[in-house]
């Protein structure tokens, strides 16, 4: 997880230098949810994981 949200901060502030964009914490926040879920999808194989589980934090069906 820490890799994810160093690679969204990362993004984001590469958008900020070479797109002028501005910082949008909100979106940052949903981007590390996002890609967090991903990851740890296919990372542990947690097929049965859903979006529900993951953002109330409920990884008892990850048997860790």
């Amino acid at each position: 997880m820490i890799q994810v949200m160093v690679w969204c901060i990362w993004r984001c502030r590469n958008n900020m230098i070479f797109k002028q964009k501005q910082a949008n914490l909100e979106r940052m926040k949903q981007e590390i949810r996002h890609y967090g879920y991903i990851w740890i999808r296919n990372r542990f194989k947690a097929q049965n994981l859903s979006w529900e589980q993951w953002c109330s934090m409920d990884i008892s069906c990850m048997n860790v």
